[in-house]
């Protein structure tokens, strides 16, 4: 999948948390990589992505894994969560989706850095220098 359509599925997401892996472009984060495929299917790993080999501690796992869960709305006013069924090797765990959701509501968890907001005062102040009115 391009960068421009990473970025449209996943409009939170930083431009520099899309990284080209050799021909295909993934999400990476502090504990995770997300790869999108052609058909739509979204693969979430939960890996230490500084170094692949060593993996992350089960302690970590275990703690990244009971703080994932998906919101689901039942009606306006209840909204409960419902757990995430990974599949577990050493060291890293792993799952299918067809909804970004789950990463999109779970970005500081991940580690994924967001997309940084302009705040009105910024984007004057950023008017200002480039007509050259401050000094």
């Amino acid at each position: 999948m391009k960068k421009a359509e990473l970025q449209i599925l996943f409009p939170t997401v930083s431009p520099t948390a899309i990284h080209d892996t050799g021909g295909s472009y993934e999400i990476i984060g502090k504990f995770c990589s997300v790869v999108v495929f052609e058909n739509g299917k979204i693969d979430l790993m939960l890996r230490d992505t500084s170094d692949p080999e060593k993996g992350l501690s089960k302690r970590k796992l275990k703690s990244l894994l009971s703080v994932l869960e998906v919101p689901t709305k039942s009606s306006f006013s209840d909204q409960t969560k419902k757990p995430i069924a990974f599949t577990l090797a050493d060291g890293e765990a792993w799952i299918n989706l067809e909804l970004p959701d789950l990463i999109l509501n779970n970005l500081k968890v991940l580690g994924i850095r967001k997309k940084r907001k302009v705040t009105s005062t910024q984007k004057q102040s950023l008017a200002k220098r480039l007509n050259g009115e401050a000094a």
